[in-house]
């Protein structure tokens, strides 16, 4: 069952914004993974591939670039890896205040969402089947909210190519879940059947310490054509994108997506 929450936590002492991104978001994750079990945590480090998991960027109001003691933090975590979704909660309600360290800076947790509410999207769990069970749609609109680049062979793509997109969610959907997809298809069937409609979107640039990675931000819809097969299929792989996130880095706060209902 895929799930997305909601971590909430403060600095002890102030933050550097820049420092709190991207690797140390990852590293804080992978302390708690690696309480959790520490071989799980060490053969998700070694995976090449996909990782089960994403993480947004560090969500905190205003825009200086020191975060103030005591000032309210999130991060989104997804896990698509079911079994670890109980332990991994138990780990997070055992901490005591300062047992975790985010870019030098001793943290207190506040809570965790899990349970969906009708005032946070951002906080979800579905079940594999019912997801499958989503019905076919011939427009698919999807947003991103972090910056998304989609890597092609030997360079990174800076647009949301339909067929790549849907693909590449395909692929992923087969590493991870334990139910087969109605059909697979081929990245000439999604060239042939899909095609962008409409779209707004923006480069921008998001830093990671040492070096910095752009990519695109805002909405598009697609157009699904072909038969009611290959349209639920793109309505069921543009909902799972809101668990499993777009392109490349998505562990480290790159392609949070959401499908518009």
């Amino acid at each position: 069952m895929p799930a997305s929450l909601l971590i909430h936590f403060f600095p002890q002492s102030e933050l550097s914004r820049s420092a709190a991104s991207g690797k140390w978001l990852h590293g804080l994750i992978f302390e708690l993974f690696h309480r959790l079990d520490a071989d799980y945590a060490e053969r998700l480090h070694q995976q090449k591939d996909y990782k089960p998991f994403t993480l947004s960027p560090l969500l905190t109001t205003g825009k200086d670039s020191k975060i103030n003691p005591g000032q309210p933090c999130r991060v989104r975590l997804t896990l698509l890896d079911e079994e670890r979704l109980g332990e991994l909660l138990g780990v997070l309600v055992g901490i005591q205040p300062l047992e975790l360290i985010l870019a030098h800076t001793p943290i207190s947790l506040d809570k965790v969402e899990a349970s969906p509410k009708p005032d946070n999207s951002w906080v979800a769990y579905q079940p594999w089947q019912e997801l499958l069970e989503i019905p076919a749609q011939r427009f698919i609109t999807l947003k991103w909210h972090s910056p998304t680049a989609i890597k092609q062979k030997h360079r990174n793509s800076l647009f949301p190519i339909p067929e790549t997109l849907f693909y590449t969610w395909q692929q992923r959907w087969q590493k991870v879940a334990p139910i087969p997809l109605p059909q697979l298809f081929s990245p000439d069937d999604w060239f042939t059947h899909s095609q962008i409609s409409n779209y707004q979107l923006q480069t921008t640039t998001v830093r990671f310490g040492s070096f910095k990675q752009k990519g695109f931000k805002g909405w598009a819809t697609y157009e699904i054509t072909g038969d009611e097969l290959i349209q639920q299929t793109a309505a069921i792989l543009g909902r799972f994108a809101f668990y499993c996130g777009t392109g490349y880095k998505t562990t480290i706060g790159m392609g949070q997506t959401t499908r518009e209902e």
